[in-house]
Parts: C-alpha cells; structure tokens; sequence
C-alpha cells in the first residue's frame, strides 16, 4: 500500500498482542524507512506499550488511557490540561461516541480505612465533540 500510494497519509492501528513491541516498533521503522512513509504515518494502538515502544522519528497517536482520561477531565471538571510536550505535533483517536460506566467509591464512616465499602455506577454515552474536541484542536 506504501508503494500503491507513495503520496497518501496513513493512519495504522496496531493489532499484534502477541507481538514484542521493542521487535515490532524495529520491523515498523525499517519498513517506514524503505518505502520513505515516516512523514506520511501516524501509529495508534489502544495498547500504550506499542506506541511507547516507536522510536521517536515514527509520529504516533497519544494513548487512549491520556486520551481518555483527558476527556473525561473537560467533561467532568471543564479542565482542559493536556500533558506539557515539546513541539512534536500530537494526534488523539477515540470513537465519536463511547459507552462508557462511570464509578464512584466513596467509604461509609468518616475514620474507614481507604477503601470502597460502598460505589455507584452509571452508564453512559462519552461524545467526542463539543469541549473535548475543542480542547483538543485548540492544543
């Protein structure tokens, strides 16, 4: 596909979870590089060791679990507070729209050991637009 179409961008997720990644990410930078695709890839992975794994000249996608929990943060608390980073560009991927069960622990009596003794737990739908999304382009 690198070769068909040497002037597309490409976005590859990563579906190897029996793959090393150190072996992997060694096997994606060498077959990048042969077909001259490093400035024309982005990486993602919902498993953050793959993307930890590429060596810095492969742009990837941040995690899900920051991208995630960014997300979760504007919507919950109305912060948007990305990671400081250096001037490498950043990509975020996550569906327009998520289920997601949000849990809430909370202990029954004031001097209980930090556990949770009792929770709460609630479905719903996590857009992917409106403060996130604007966080995110705005950063």
């Amino acid at each position: 596909m690198l070769q068909t179409f040497p002037h597309a961008t490409f976005y590859l997720d990563i579906k190897s979870p029996d793959a090393d990644p150190a072996r992997f990410a060694d096997a994606l930078l060498t077959t990048l590089e042969e077909q001259h695709a490093l400035a024309r890839t982005r990486i993602y992975s919902t498993d953050a060791r793959y993307l930890q794994a590429l060596p810095p000249q492969i742009a990837r996608f941040v995690s899900r679990d920051e991208t995630r929990s960014l997300l979760a943060n504007v919507a919950m608390a109305h912060r948007c507070q990305l990671q400081p980073h250096d001037a490498t560009p950043r990509w975020y991927g996550l569906e327009l729209t998520r289920e997601v069960e949000v849990v809430e622990k909370y202990t029954l009596a004031k001097d209980a050991p930090r556990r949770s003794s009792a929770g709460m737990r609630n479905q719903c739908l996590f857009p992917f637009a409106g403060s996130g999304a604007d966080c995110v382009i705005r950063h």
